[in-house]
């Protein structure tokens, strides 16, 4: 059985569901935030050989813990659990219990997960990302985080500067229906004339690379699927592609094999099976590191270049 961590709703976690099917996988999916209203029952206990034994019940679906083989998450967060959402001690309590419970349930599986959510947390940092990058080989921007206003413009004084979000969160409006989030940002003149906002809190800063254009290579094990993004051609997008997401010119193509060796030993150190990497390339046709992003989405790719990606994950989660 094959397990599946994600929202209802979640075109990406449907497209890998569907091609499990294809290939006869039984699956269970299962939505983390919905645990509180949708677990019947969660027993389990330990072999002498020291594997899981027991079941789960989830709606109307009843799972042999001993025949999970492999797990594909893309949600791992239980908002029931948080203690903002004004619950009593009582049932504050029994919501902390049931996350716990249900994350050492997790954690004793002892099957593949693509990816394991502790080792999402930890390639979640930027600062270490970049690091690691680096002591990799990798070319990687200079790199400051910082909320001294003199700091930011003594390293903005020789090279242009972007700004990032460091965090990976989305934070909504009180009305509920607007969310918050940094695209990259080029540092202007007008910007550092409000330098004492940085004060509020430290942000994070890097050089700019002036690209040739984008690239974005999706690795699921050991298949790579590398896709140029011809960012440059709109002046939105030339500083983070993001921002016209979905009008760009794209095309398949190889890295080169230095690349490719870099970029597998980056994912074996974070212990990734799936990751989504940007790199930008600059006038000189070099490759600089941006980021790796362990819960990267990637229809947008597959649909428009008719990239096998769905079917590389499913073939990468093994089927009894």
């Amino acid at each position: 059985m094959i397990w599946v961590l994600a929202e209802d709703i979640d075109s990406h976690a449907d497209m890998v569901i569907h091609a499990l099917q294809k290939r006869g996988a039984e699956v269970l999916r299962i939505n983390p935030e919905r645990l509180d209203e949708r677990l019947r029952e969660l027993s389990f206990g330990l072999e002498a050989n020291g594997k899981i034994a027991g079941q789960l019940t989830y709606l109307n679906r009843r799972a042999d813990l001993a025949e999970v083989d492999a797990v594909f998450c893309r949600n791992y967060y239980f908002p029931f659990a948080e203690d903002s959402l004004g619950k009593d001690a009582d049932d504050l309590l029994i919501s902390k219990e049931l996350k716990a419970a249900f994350m050492s349930l997790c954690e004793c599986l002892d099957c593949l997960w693509v990816n394991a959510p502790w080792d999402m947390d930890i390639c979640e940092n930027k600062a270490v990302q970049m690091q690691v990058a680096r002591r990799l080989g990798f070319l990687v921007p200079e790199l400051l985080i910082t909320n001294n206003p003199e700091s930011l413009q003594e390293f903005s004084a020789s090279q242009d500067v972007v700004v990032k979000q460091l965090s990976n969160i989305c934070v909504f409006a009180e009305n509920g229906d607007s969310a918050k989030a940094l695209y990259t940002h080029l540092i202007t003149p007008e910007d550092l004339e409000h330098l004492e906002d940085l004060k509020l809190s430290p942000a994070f800063f890097s050089n700019f690379i002036d690209k040739e254009y984008d690239v974005r290579v999706t690795v699921i094990g050991k298949k790579m699927f590398a896709v140029k993004i011809f960012s440059q051609v709109f002046d939105e997008s030339k500083v983070d592609f993001r921002r016209k997401e979905g009008d760009h010119e794209m095309e398949a193509f190889e890295l080169p094999q230095e690349i490719t060796d870099k970029i597998m030993r980056l994912l074996q150190h974070f212990n990734l099976q799936f990751g989504a990497l940007d790199f930008a390339v600059d006038r000189e046709g070099r490759y600089w590191f941006l980021e790796v992003n362990s819960e990267g989405n990637w229809l947008w790719m597959e649909s428009a270049l008719d990239l096998p990606i769905s079917d590389a994950i499913a073939y990468q989660l093994p089927v009894s």
